[in-house]
Order: C-alpha cells, then structure tokens, then sequence
C-alpha cells in the first residue's frame, strides 16, 4: 500500500510504502473518535461503517523547501528570470526494519535538516557502538577477525573489528576489578564496554534495598575506567512497574554512578507506558528497544533520548535466528540517522548461540560506514 501525503501545494511532500490491515477494533474506535465524525458515521462510534485501518511503514520518500514557501517562490521566480535552477529543496528516504517498523520518530534519513544536528561534525558512522553479547569468536567467522599474533586473546581480536561488546558474565556471577582491568587494557581507547547489573540486584531483589549490591558491583566494574560506556539492566518478564520502588532504585544509581549511560531492559507491560518512560527520562535512562518485541511501544527506543540501546536477540528463533541483509541495511540508516540526534548509540546482537551474532555485526558495522558515506555525498 502507498500513502501520499503534501502539506501545501509546493511543500511537504511524503510518500510512504507499507502494508495495511483493516479491522474494527471497538478500543482504537473509541480513542480516535471526533464527535464531528457523526456528520457522516450518523449512528455514532457503533455505526457499522465504521473499520480502522492499521497502516505499518516500510520505506519512504520526503520532499520539502528548506527555508519556507516565500523563499521558495521567490528563488523560482528568480530562476526563471535567469534561466537557472536555483535549488532550495531538501528530500531524504527512510527504511523501516520489521523488528522496529516506527523507529525512530524523527524524519527517517533526512540527508539534512534546515536547522544543523546536534552531532553534524563528528563522524558519525565511526561514533556507532556496535557488537555482541561477548566477545566470543565463532569458528565459521574467525577469519574475519585476523590477527597477526596467533597468541592474541579473542578479545583483542575481536576489538580490532567492532568498536563495542556487552559483558553478560557480570549477570550471573561477580568479576574482580583486577578482571576488568585486564579486559580495559586489552582493547584500544576508543573501545567501549556495556556490563550488565548482576540477577541478584534486578531477580533476587527486584531493584529493592540494593544499594550495597550496586556499590559493590561498581567497585568491580569501575575497572574499565573510561572505557565503560554503559550499564544495562535487565528485569524480569515478572517485574512490574512501582513508581516508587523505581524512583529509589534510579535515585540511588544516579547518585553514585554519577551521569553514567543507563540502558534498561524491562518485560513487563507495564513499563512500556507514558508513566514509565517519564519516570526513565527524569533519571536519564534509556528503555531498550528489544527484538523480538514484546510490546506494542517497545517499536521505538524509549525513555531517556539521549541514549539509544538496541539488542537484538534473533528472530523468529530467539538467540539463534541470523538478521538478513535487507534488515542490517535498513538498521544501518536507522542508528545513523539516530546518531545525529542521540548522544550515544548502541546496538547489540544477543543471537550468540548460533555464531550469527559476530557476523551480524561486521555486516552492520560495514553498512553504517556506507550509510554515512552515501549521506555525505548528497547534496547540501
């Protein structure tokens, strides 16, 4: 199904391909509804003619003028005037991935906006923090992560190729500081660690009276020095939201984790909610976007907007399922477009027990530098 949609006769065109489902569902009838409606649907919101239809974006095209309609006229009379085109025209095209069909909100691969974005400077392909849960080298892609010293460890092979992993072990059992050293002192600057808080403090506990569990986890972890980049917490499909119980949790990492990147992982519906994602906000912690999702909100990275946090689990079969080609090129635009926005910018592949995650992730890391390659290249 294509979409067309134009804001005036000479700005703001969008056209949208997707698929469309048509239904009736009696609880979005209800929340859409404009009492003006009955001017047509006389019997009110029951009235049979009524269907809803579900539309889900899959690509897009937009087209506008940078500057407004009265400038646009006036460079098109201008042009005519002398014979020349005199461009003031802006137009992007947008992906959407099936695990993440409305992510993110803002204007999809805009090749640029009439006002500068925030990070327009740095590079921002190179900025992307993309890996795997681990740093383990499957056999099947091991040649992708050559080394020249047979001797190296996995781990320092593998932060020659991607800028970023996720520490799972630190979620069943403790490290010493003096592990996490060694790790830091493996990899180069740049290289960043996501480490995630261990069960006993999100399971055993559920976020209560844990502040000397964190203190303790820190310690450890603090090892990293700067080149801990983010702390991901993981809470259980049973833990619901307690505004209280999170605002002290929240309270007490703030305070002494400092400004810090946060990332949680919830499960429960009832943290995909304006409520939730204002309490995640107010302490500047990024909800995971998650695949497979979950929940219907959970499409787009939510809470905290500074930090985005993908993981990606593999889908259909969780933890095994490799993404295809299609989908890691249309991510690749996603997290690059994102990155002009958000401060930092993360995505994980945790579909590790078939080696399919390293592979995902090479691809990924390859199509973002093409992603911003082919956008530099466009017009300004």
């Amino acid at each position: 199904m294509r979409i067309f949609m134009q804001g005036s006769k000479h700005s703001g065109f969008l056209a949208l391909d997707g698929t469309a489902k048509i239904h009736r569902d009696q609880t979005l009838i209800e929340e859409l509804w404009d009492p003006i409606m009955k001017t047509w649907f006389t019997e009110g919101k029951d009235d049979a003619r009524i269907t809803v239809i579900e539309f889900v974006p899959e690509a897009g095209y937009y087209w506008d003028n940078k500057h407004g309609n009265l400038v646009a006229a006036t460079r098109m009379i201008l042009g005519a005037a002398i014979g020349r085109t005199l461009d003031d025209s802006i137009e992007g095209r947008g992906l959407w991935p099936r695990c993440c069909p409305r992510w993110p909100t803002i204007p999809p691969l805009m090749s640029r906006t009439a006002s500068s974005p925030k990070h327009a400077s740095r590079n921002i392909a190179a900025s992307l923090l993309l890996g795997t849960a681990g740093w383990g080298l499957p056999r099947a892609s091991q040649h992708r992560f050559a080394s020249a010293d047979p001797a190296d460890s996995h781990l320092k092979r593998y932060a020659r190729s991607l800028p970023a992993v996720e520490i799972n072990s630190s979620f069943y059992r403790p490290h010493q500081r003096t592990t996490y050293e060694h790790w830091a002192a493996t990899t180069p600057p740049a290289f960043r660690f996501s480490a995630k808080l261990p069960r006993s403090i999100t399971h055993t506990a559920g976020l209560r009276d844990s502040e000397s569990l964190l203190q303790a986890f820190l310690e450890q972890v603090y090892g990293l020095g700067e080149r801990l980049g983010c702390l991901l917490v993981q809470l259980p499909p049973s833990l619901s939201l307690d505004i209280a119980t999170a605002n002290d949790f929240f309270g007490i990492l703030r305070r002494l984790h400092g400004e810090g990147g946060v990332a949680v992982e919830p499960r429960h519906a009832s943290w995909f909610s304006p409520q939730g994602d204002a309490l995640l906000a107010h302490w500047q912690v990024a909800r995971v976007l998650a695949d497979p999702v979950l929940h219907d909100p959970g499409r787009i990275p939510g809470g905290w907007s500074g930090l985005v946090y993908c993981r990606l689990h593999g889908s259909p079969r969780v933890y095994y399922s490799a993404y295809d080609t299609a989908l890691i090129d249309a991510l690749a635009h996603r997290l690059v477009a994102a990155a002009h926005e958000a401060e930092s910018v993360w995505c994980i592949f945790d579909n590790t027990a078939s080696g399919a995650a390293a592979e995902n992730a090479l691809d990924l890391v390859s199509a973002s530098v093409a992603c911003e390659a082919i956008t530099n290249m466009e017009p300004q």
